[in-house]
């Protein structure tokens, strides 16, 4: 069980997600792919019993530091520049009903773009 997976070598799809997977196949066709990562679906659901055990809103509790420290590695592997953090919730990834990106009243997709600081990055992925 990896923390984080690159999106041109992803790992298995009830991990990553299928759009990782696809992104995946689209690079060994050679298809040009931006750099960058997934967390695992593992350490998603960790962090998601953690939050849901200590605090009434999953936001509010802050990542594993296994999981913190897999980010801010892969952080220094990608290189210096801005990054932007995708964040989807279970329910957009896994039921397309979802797909406006909106579930009661609440995003359940949100980017966040040019982030330069790694604790930015985390802050983003959390």
């Amino acid at each position: 069980m990896e923390a984080v997976y690159w999106l041109t070598a992803s790992g298995p799809d009830d991990e990553v997600g299928g759009r990782v997977v696809e992104l995946a196949r689209l690079a060994v066709a050679g298809m040009p792919i931006p750099s960058g990562f997934v967390i695992g679906r593992p350490h998603f659901d960790r962090y998601c019993q953690y939050a849901l055990a200590h605090s009434p809103r999953i936001g509010l509790t802050s990542l594993a530091d296994e999981t913190r420290i897999a980010i801010e590695t892969t952080l220094a592997d990608l290189g210096p520049g801005p990054v932007a953090v995708r964040r989807s919730s279970l329910a957009a990834v896994r039921n397309p009903a979802f797909g406006a990106g909106r579930r009661g009243g609440r995003p359940d997709r949100e980017t966040f773009l040019h982030l330069i600081d790694p604790a930015d990055v985390v802050e983003a992925v959390r």
